[in-house]
């Protein structure tokens, strides 16, 4: 036999190896994407993401499902502090009026409205984030702001601060639940608006009834 048939033969069986490697390395590789992508495709589903994108680039999939996992974990903790904070105001004797979510590209928002004096609301709004925000607002239309009802607004802002500072306590005390990084508002006419219950109660069952309608299409 001769020296360059031999090396020959030895170069061919090398790159047979490598191939059946690779080969193995690829199965390997679908079997993991494949996984991965029905692991974010549930994580998804859980979150009402049906519509985003599954990638299929492994890398991305993995950064994918860890954001995922990062923002339910944020959904989970919210809806936690949302139970307590509603069990807090209940227990102090805000009545809930009106509840609701608001979905949008960046998450969702809770809105709750809480009864506050006779023409004013307790709006506690709180993010899929983990952000909230408490206002007192008017009970009506914004056409109904006049000047009087504005200053009797202001009035109503400077009774919940007080309502406040208990409501945090407690949270921290019962819940351990800290509210932080807050950023506080002297009452002021400027931040004086009303919110129209009744038209947003309308406009969600309309929006709901739309919704049947296009499904039994």
């Amino acid at each position: 036999m001769k020296t360059g048939d031999l090396t020959f033969k030895k170069r061919q069986l090398e790159m047979r190896k490598q191939a059946i490697i690779i080969e193995k390395n690829s199965s390997q590789n679908v079997i993991e994407i494949l996984s991965l992508e029905n692991e974010l495709r549930g994580l998804y589903s859980l979150l009402g993401w049906e519509a985003k994108k599954i990638p299929t680039d492994i890398n991305e999939l993995k950064s994918s499902i860890e954001e995922a996992n990062n923002y339910f974990k944020q959904k989970d903790e919210a809806e936690y502090i949302s139970k307590c904070l509603h069990e807090v105001l209940q227990e102090k004797g805000y009545s809930l009026i009106e509840d609701s979510i608001v979905s949008n590209n960046s998450g969702s928002t809770q809105k709750s409205y809480f009864e506050f004096g006779e023409e004013s609301l307790l709006n506690v709004s709180m993010s899929s984030q983990g952000q909230m925000l408490f206002e007192i607002v008017g009970d009506g239309t914004e056409e109904g702001m006049t000047e009087s009802r504005k200053a009797k607004l202001v009035s109503e802002m400077r009774r919940f601060c007080p309502n406040y500072a208990e409501i945090k306590e407690i949270l921290m005390t019962r819940y351990g639940i800290s509210l932080e990084d807050e950023h506080l508002c002297e009452p002021d006419e400027k931040y004086a608006k009303a919110i129209d219950i009744n038209t947003k109660k309308s406009e969600r069952r309309a929006g709901k009834e739309k919704k049947v309608m296009h499904f039994d299409d």
